[in-house]
């Protein structure tokens, strides 16, 4: 698990000095859907604030019945980092609330495990409002990142800065989510086909 963890910070570490350089962002480049709205279904992402379900920070949960997230709470009472599933269309998404939004920035990227996702990013505020704190990065979901959330180890990558989770999310609480995550991609395809 420690090499898996070194190994993410190193290639967040080259990403995050390569900026501009990488590969255009998976998704063409907008954001499907802004944080106030997140899945189409009025689900919203204002969670209650979270405490953490066991020592490792992350909690399980949902924001309604559309959708799976863990949350990882870093102690000081506040959630740093939000990953999420959603259904319509099947999507990762990821909220920063405390990183501060750069304009010229549109990637961030999540380290999970040993596998780097590049992310479409905005402002959780929108593009209007660059004064408040939060980055919100959405990337398509498929059969082969759902694999790869059970990794557990999770890092951010956006600008100049690093975040990551000290802890892997406990057992329980991984499987559950990218089970969820499994039908949420199912879910996803079956809306599309229907379309």
């Amino acid at each position: 698990m420690m090499k898996s963890r070194l190994s993410v910070a190193a290639a967040l570490l080259a990403v995050a000095a390569c900026s501009g350089e990488a590969d255009e962002p998976a998704g063409g480049g907008e954001v499907s859907s802004s944080t106030a709205d997140v899945d189409g279904y009025g689900n919203t992402n204002q969670p209650e604030p979270v405490v953490p379900a066991d020592p490792t920070g992350w909690t399980y949960g949902g924001l309604g019945p559309q959708s799976e997230t863990l949350a990882y709470a870093d102690g000081t009472g506040g959630v740093s980092l939000y990953v999420r599933c959603l259904p319509d269309p099947a999507r990762l998404q990821v909220e920063t609330p405390y990183l501060m939004p750069i304009e010229s920035e549109e990637r961030l990227t999540l380290g999970i495990g040993d596998r780097l996702v590049v992310m479409v990013a905005e402002p959780a505020a929108g593009i209007a409002d660059m004064e408040d704190r939060g980055v919100v990065a959405e990337a398509p979901l498929d059969a082969e990142l759902v694999a790869a959330l059970s990794g557990g180890d999770f890092a951010v990558s956006y600008g100049a800065e690093i975040l990551e989770a000290p802890e892997v999310p406990g057992d329980d609480a991984l499987t559950r989510f990218a089970n969820g995550c499994a039908a949420a991609l199912a879910e996803g395809s079956a809306i599309a086909e229907q379309r």
